[in-house]
């Protein structure tokens, strides 16, 4: 079983700190899904990377993460490390509950392949879902010349291609972008976290309003969780 809460931690900049110690007391009660540089500050139960880059620089500690979800590539493939599960991707057709075999979504975001495994899982196992996407602004804050894109950005050392660019998302038309989610299935509710996101085909809500109304408080065994999700990919990718 999985947990009927499930937080996909994005990069964006409504994902403040000043939020952080909350939300990773709800962690204890939800799958959490992160992405790229996230793990420095969320555990995860499965971790989406698609950049060969970002892989091949962060790999020393990607393998100390209990689980990583990546496409399937050859240069990736060369130095993965067993908690790594490979899924073939899809740029731009969503293939629902046939995810896993014919391409994971990705329209080249993290988000949108995370999304898409998180709504797989829930499919699969024939659960419903409360799904809380952190992070997922789709664009930037600007002040004078600077544009945040990512709430790390202030770190240079955890600078990654993408950071403080917005050429894509301007360049795209978000709904068409993530219109493949609006019916993610029965009992699977999305939630977009940020007030201030461009995303225009989810509910949106304030954190204030998510920790008021949150409703799980049953803790799950991670490594249980862990192993599950394991056991989903793998038996559907025929992985021993």
């Amino acid at each position: 079983m999985l947990p009927n809460a499930c937080f996909i931690v994005g990069g964006g900049p409504s994902l403040r700190s000043e939020y952080h110690e909350r939300l990773k007391g709800l962690c204890s009660s939800a799958l959490v899904v992160g992405t790229n540089l996230s793990y420095k500050f969320f555990d995860s139960d499965v971790h989406c990377v698609l950049d060969d880059d970002f892989y091949r620089q962060r790999q020393a500690e990607l393998h100390q993460l209990p689980l990583i979800a990546t496409r399937d590539r050859s240069a990736i493939r060369a130095i993965a490390s067993p908690n790594s599960l490979f899924l073939p991707t899809s740029q731009n057709i969503y293939f629902g509950d046939e995810s896993l075999k014919k391409g994971v979504y990705t329209n080249l975001m993290c988000g949108a392949f995370a999304l898409t495994l998180a709504i797989w899982l829930y499919r699969k196992a024939h659960q419903p879902a409360d799904i809380y996407l952190l992070g997922f602004d789709f664009g930037g804050l600007t002040a004078g010349k600077t544009i945040t894109t990512h709430f790390y950005q202030a770190d240079l050392a955890m600078h990654h291609r993408g950071i403080g660019k917005v050429n894509f998302y301007n360049i795209t038309k978000p709904r068409e972008f993530w219109k493949p989610f609006l019916s993610p299935g029965p009992g699977i509710n999305i939630y977009n976290v940020s007030l201030e996101s461009k995303i225009p085909v989810f509910d949106k809500i304030s954190y204030e309003s998510m920790f008021v109304n949150y409703r799980y408080t049953t803790s799950r065994q991670k490594p249980d969780v862990i192993s599950t999700i394991r056991q989903m990919i793998s038996d559907e990718l025929k992985v021993v």
